[in-house]
């Protein structure tokens, strides 16, 4: 399992500050931030406005609709982006998506850990081994 090569690949996918973590030599950790694109902020607007009136009910179209879509975008983004390495390199991935809770916030906060294909980890274990 080549670390660079896995990095190089996902960091097309609006994965940003990469942060290695030091956990087990079999093991590839990584937190991440996904970020939106201006694309992907206007779309959660349009999905927001489509549903709900900002006007009225600024918290509801925010809360409801527009950090949803955000969410729901991230979290489809970085399992396409694993989906492409597992298939690409052969290995295990799996990932873990903070949801946005910060209207203002322009990203996700992401973990996501990469093994051998044949290599078993528990995610969640990682996560709290790790404070994310």
């Amino acid at each position: 399992m080549n670390k660079n090569e896995i990095l190089d690949f996902i960091s097309d996918s609006g994965i940003e500050n990469i942060q290695e973590i030091n956990y087990k030599n079999d093991l590839f950790v990584i937190k991440f931030q996904y970020v939106f694109d201006k694309y992907e902020i206007n779309a959660a607007k349009a999905s927001a406005d489509g549903e709900c009136s900002k006007e009225n009910e600024e918290d509801t179209w925010y809360s409801k609709y527009y950090l949803p879509f955000l969410n729901d975008l991230s979290l489809d983004n970085v399992d396409a982006a694993l989906e492409d390495c597992i298939d690409e390199f052969g290995i295990k991935a799996k990932s873990i998506v903070h949801e946005v809770k910060d209207r203002n916030c322009g990203y996700s906060d992401c973990l996501a850990v990469f093994s051998e294909a044949n290599k078993e980890f528990d995610i969640n274990k990682i996560a709290k081994d790790i404070k994310f």
